[in-house]
């Protein structure tokens, strides 16, 4: 039996973070303070995370209490909330897109705090 590597922690890029969350702030949305130790969960983007600058960002689609992986969840995926939210994320993503291609000095702010990062 093989043993495979386990999922990495997720190195998520900073500047790149940023412009995505400035992009959706520019389109009206607003972001509750969190507590950036507390573990969402594991995923297979972490080990996207070390070899390409990377963010994984969570938009809500319900309310605080709404846990993940539960019928509840389920029934908020298929909101108009959701769909919305979807939308939104996909134009913020969009946005970042345009911004690292037309910005030189935020593609190299993306590469030096990759750069920076331990792997």
């Amino acid at each position: 039996m093989e043993m495979q590597e386990a999922y990495r922690s997720l190195k998520t890029n900073g500047p790149l973070a940023q412009t995505f969350r400035s992009n959706l702030e520019g389109m009206g949305w607003t972001f509750d303070d969190v507590d950036p130790t507390k573990g969402i969960g594991s995923t297979d983007m972490g080990n996207v995370s070390h070899v390409a600058p990377s963010i994984h960002p969570y938009l809500s689609i319900g309310s605080q209490d709404l846990v993940g992986h539960s019928n509840a969840f389920v029934e908020a995926s298929a909101s108009d909330e959701a769909f919305n939210t979807m939308i939104a994320a996909a134009q913020a993503l969009a946005a970042t897109a345009v911004d690292v291609l037309v910005k030189p000095d935020l593609y190299e702010a993306i590469r030096a705090d990759f750069g920076a990062e331990s792997s």
